[in-house]
């Protein structure tokens, strides 16, 4: 949902809900080149739970391009120092989606089901990710598994021995 207004000259006008996908559709293409641009704007969501839309500051940086190893690490490190200095106890959280769909694929999930496994995931919602499971037949040791999955955390030499273990 979008806030969209008409301007004073009658132009149609919105209030971005996301700055990414301006960043991508309009960065030009260029080949063999990686792109880093970063931004601090204002975007307009509607909030969860109401119907109301709310202003929030959007942070964040793109690259764009081939993407290699190095400029995959020179991200996190970036957003590492920064989480740094806005705060010394902060816990910065890695996700790769591949990970998690080698995972269901593993354990011969259908394809189909995964968009909403993932929202269910991303929601941290087990209740309701335990149901979706059941309904579409997965057995209680892979629901099982998956809920272990969500509640995985800690350093790599700790949790890829278990994440290599599903993958079995």
């Amino acid at each position: 949902r979008v806030l969209t207004f008409t301007d004073t000259d009658g132009k149609l006008m919105a209030l971005k809900p996301d700055v990414t996908l301006s960043i991508i559709k309009n960065a030009p293409d260029q080949k063999g080149v990686v792109q880093k641009v970063y931004y601090n704007e204002n975007v307009y969501r509607v909030s969860k739970g109401s119907d109301s839309f709310r202003e929030l500051l959007q942070v964040g940086l793109e690259c764009l391009g081939r993407i290699d190893d190095y400029c995959i690490c020179e991200v996190l490190l970036l957003a590492a120092q920064s989480l740094q200095l806005i705060c010394p106890s902060c816990v910065l959280d890695i996700s790769h989606l591949g990970l998690v769909t080698q995972v269901l694929d593993a354990m011969a999930i259908p394809r189909e089901t995964h968009p909403a496994i993932f929202a269910l995931m991303g929601e941290k919602n087990l209740h309701e990710l335990q149901a979706l499971c059941r309904s579409c037949g997965i057995s209680e040791e892979n629901i099982s598994l998956l809920l272990q999955l969500l509640k995985l955390s800690g350093s790599i030499p700790d949790t890829l021995p278990q994440l290599q273990a599903w993958m079995k």
